[in-house]
């Protein structure tokens, strides 16, 4: 039977050789989304939610920008599928994106 560790570390070494820098900088970016969200939710759990309106924002901001961030990561990988757009494209699509997020959230806010 194949060890969790060997398989882990198999992957681990796949993954590196198959992505770029820039990739792995996006997947870290990702990582780092779920990590606010779930930070969020532990801390509204554990002491409460009473700015009701800003924890919700929180949540919808990180869950927000991880969207974002799978579409732009998706559009680098895979440009023929979104009509050969550029990465320069995309990264304005994701920056303008954001920034339309972050407005409509600091709006809910109130």
């Amino acid at each position: 039977m194949v060890d969790i560790k060997e398989v882990v570390l198999g992957g681990w070494e796949e993954y590196n050789k198959s992505h770029s820098t820039e990739i792995k900088l996006i997947d870290l970016f990702l990582v780092y989304a779920v990590l606010s969200a779930l930070i969020q939710f532990i801390y509204a759990f554990v002491f409460g939610s009473y700015p009701f309106n800003s924890f919700i924002s929180g949540i919808v901001s990180s869950i927000g920008l991880f969207i974002f961030t799978v579409c732009l990561r998706l559009q680098i990988i895979e440009p023929a599928t979104f009509g050969n757009i550029s990465k320069k494209r995309a990264y304005i699509d994701f920056v303008i994106c954001n920034l339309i997020l972050n407005f409509i959230i600091i709006t809910f806010m109130g």
